[in-house]
C-alpha cells in the first residue's frame, strides 16, 4: 500500500465518520424540535384553556386533560425516539427550549396581528404573566415529568 492510498483511505473514514456525527446530531435536533413543538402548544392550550375542544374522545377522560397527555407524550416520545441517554438528555433540553418559544410566541404573536401599538405593550405583560403558570407547572412538571417516567419505566424493564 502506498502513502497516497493510506491517505485516501484515512480521509474517507474520516468524512464517513464526520457524516454519521452530523446526522446524528440532526436527529437528535429533530426529535427535539419536534417534541418541543407538540409540548409548546400544550403548554399554550393549559394556558387558554378556552381553545380546548369541548367535545370529549369516548374512552378518555374530560378535555381538559388534553394540554397534560400533549406534554406528558411529547417528554416520552423524547426518550423513545432516540438511541442512548446522551442524546436522549439533549434532545429533552432542545425540546424544552423550543415549546418556551413556542409558547411565548403563541402568547405574544396576536397581539401584533389584533391590537394597535400602544396598546401591546401592557397586553403582552398581562398575557405573558398569564402564561408563566403554564411554563412552570405545565412545561416543568409535566414535560420532564413524562421524560423521567419514561426513562425510569423502560430502565427498569431494560429496553
Amino acid at each position: 500500500m502506498t502513502d497516497a492510498e493510506y491517505d485516501e483511505e484515512t480521509v474517507t473514514r474520516t468524512w464517513t465518520s464526520d457524516v454519521s456525527l452530523v446526522r446524528s446530531r440532526l436527529r437528535t435536533v429533530g426529535v427535539g424540535v419536534g417534541t418541543g413543538l407538540v409540548a409548546g402548544m400544550g403548554a399554550f392550550m393549559y394556558v387558554r384553556d378556552e381553545l380546548v375542544p369541548t367535545h370529549g374522545i369516548p374512552l378518555l377522560p374530560g378535555p381538559e386533560w388534553y394540554p397534560v397527555v400533549m406534554m406528558a407524550l411529547a417528554g416520552i416520545y423524547v426518550y423513545l425516539l432516540t438511541p442512548d441517554s446522551r442524546e436522549s438528555i439533549v434532545a429533552g433540553l432542545v425540546g424544552f427550549l423550543v415549546a418556551v418559544s413556542t409558547l411565548v410566541a403563541a402568547v405574544v404573536v396576536p397581539l401584533y396581528v389584533l391590537y394597535p401599538g400602544p396598546a401591546r405593550g401592557p397586553l403582552a405583560r398581562q398575557y405573558l404573566r398569564e402564561a408563566f403558570p403554564g411554563l412552570l407547572n405545565g412545561l416543568v412538571l409535566v414535560y420532564f415529568g413524562g421524560y423521567l417516567t419514561a426513562l425510569l419505566v423502560l430502565g427498569y424493564l431494560d429496553v
